[in-house]
């Protein structure tokens, strides 16, 4: 068993959107043959991956249980699809002020305890449907279909997630609701 495992602290989108979205990263799969998608369920990434001794698990679970931050219940809306050069598709969730600081207060919380050197780096919400393993010959074909589809969802999310990688797919091991102080 490894020494370290790889962690990431997202806001996961609930059902039935799961599934809506599960549904178009399965396009993408039948459609593309990308898989890497899949890997996660679908979220929004607050804290990007990183390396941790799995014997501080425990730790990074008290650490998580302990932030506060004063903020009401999030909701965020999707509205239509966004991508990052030719590697990723996404879904793009609107301009978010709770989201953006969640994630900084967040980030610097977890800073302060763990990631002592980490900095914080651009913060750009988004929900992917296809990435990396998507071809710049499919990617166009694809974007020239999405780019223009229309796909308007608002949820709420009271609490973010810790995901761990086990088995080469990410999988929530713990959800925290945040306080209001």
């Amino acid at each position: 068993m490894p020494a370290s495992q790889l962690y990431f602290i997202a806001l996961v989108c609930p059902e039935p959107l799961q599934g809506e979205i599960t549904a178009i990263k399965n396009y993408f799969l039948e459609k593309y043959n990308c898989k890497v998608a899949l890997k996660s369920p679908a979220h929004i990434t607050l804290i990007p991956p990183f390396a941790l001794n799995r014997h501080n698990e425990h730790e990074l679970i008290e650490y998580l249980l302990e932030f506060k931050i004063n903020i009401s219940n999030i909701s965020i809306t999707i509205n239509g699809f966004g991508h990052f050069d030719k590697r990723t598709i996404f879904l793009h969730p609107e301009s978010n002020d709770a989201v953006n600081q969640l994630q900084f207060n967040l980030h610097n919380y977890l800073k302060q305890k763990l990631f002592h050197n980490k900095s914080n780096s651009h913060f750009s919400p988004h929900i992917t449907v296809a990435n990396r393993d998507i071809k710049p010959n499919d990617f166009d074909e694809a974007w020239e279909i999405f780019k223009d589809k229309e796909f308007k969802a608002t949820f709420k999310v009271e609490q973010f997630a810790l995901l761990k990688l086990i088995d080469k797919k990410w999988k929530v091991i713990a959800e925290f609701s945040w306080e209001e102080l």
